[in-house]
């Protein structure tokens, strides 16, 4: 087994879980992952039970992170059937901890929280992009006093 692989089968487990329903978490996931590779001794065997968790913690988080809102083209893969952005999956809190959640196990609630989200981020992007034009505005009229 290679890092790509590592990297490859954490992607696999979290696009087989959101699409069977089930959230996901960094702890949960990570853990998972490392039960089934457990088959570690020797003297250094805390020394790669670190390494390991340290490795595929990041790999989840990095998985997990594509779920996260951005302004970014969305992957394909994350956006449901008939939809041009709608995800599968979102981050949502649950108890202690924050979850991707499936879209058809959210309440309309949590749907209508991610929708605000995305109507403030689009608000703050407008509000860039007049600031930018009026830098260059001022700056225009700078160089031409």
């Amino acid at each position: 087994m290679d890092i790509k692989q590592i990297k490859t089968d954490i992607e696999k487990l979290v696009t087989q879980k959101i699409d069977s329903g089930q959230p996901v978490a960094m702890s949960w996931l990570t853990q998972e992952v490392l039960n089934d590779h457990s088959d570690i001794t020797g003297e250094d065997v805390d020394f790669y039970i670190v390494c390991a968790r340290y490795y595929v913690s990041d790999q989840v988080k990095r998985q997990i992170k594509k779920f996260e809102p951005s302004t970014a083209e969305q992957d394909g893969q994350l956006v449901m059937d008939g939809f041009d952005h709608l995800q599968k999956a979102y981050p949502v809190e649950r108890g202690e901890e924050r979850v991707i959640m499936p879209v058809w196990k959210m309440t309309d609630k949590e749907l209508e929280d991610r929708a605000l989200e995305y109507d403030a981020m689009a608000h703050g992007c407008i509000a860039h992009a007049e600031d930018i034009r009026r830098y260059i505005e001022q700056r225009t009229l700078e160089k031409e006093a």
